[in-house]
């Protein structure tokens, strides 16, 4: 399986922004102008530019996930789509779906579908501002709470 992430500048306070034409000779090209954030805020808190999502490409060959539940994966292809992960990074024993091909290929049991770690972890990552410079800590601290109470 394999997941592409096309991304695009957005300001971080979910305006636009816009290709400012007094800007040519900054430009890449003749005809476009530098593109500008006009509702910048001076601060180290938070970003003013964010990388946000105008696409996603998932491709799936049907040999590798051959005897999977369809539920466990769209959950799986879900959580890989919605939130920009490294597929190779180390996931430990955490209870999720993301574990779903390493479970199976060590004989273990995968889980269903979301787990609600999963379920703790979109939660977070969308209910957290993107623009905060401390989002990762948000997330963590967020999960925490949802998780134990």
């Amino acid at each position: 399986m394999r997941v592409w992430y096309n991304r695009e500048f957005g300001g971080a306070d979910a305006g636009p922004v816009t290709s400012d034409t007094s800007m040519e000779g900054f430009a890449l090209g003749p005809s476009s102008g530098a593109v500008t954030n006009s509702r910048a805020k001076d601060s180290r808190l938070v970003f003013n530019d964010v990388m946000l999502f105008s696409s996603v490409i998932v491709i799936v060959d049907g040999n590798v996930v051959a005897g999977l539940q369809f539920g466990q994966l769209a959950d799986y292809i879900a959580m890989v789509s919605m939130t920009e992960l490294d597929m190779d990074a180390p996931l430990g024993s955490a209870p999720t779906i993301l574990r779903l091909f390493a479970e199976r290929g060590a004989g273990e049991t995968p889980a269903a579908g979301l787990t609600p770690w999963d379920t703790a972890f979109l939660k977070a990552l969308y209910y957290t501002p993107l623009k905060e410079v401390t989002q990762r800590r948000a997330i963590t601290t967020r999960m925490l709470h949802s998780l134990a109470p």
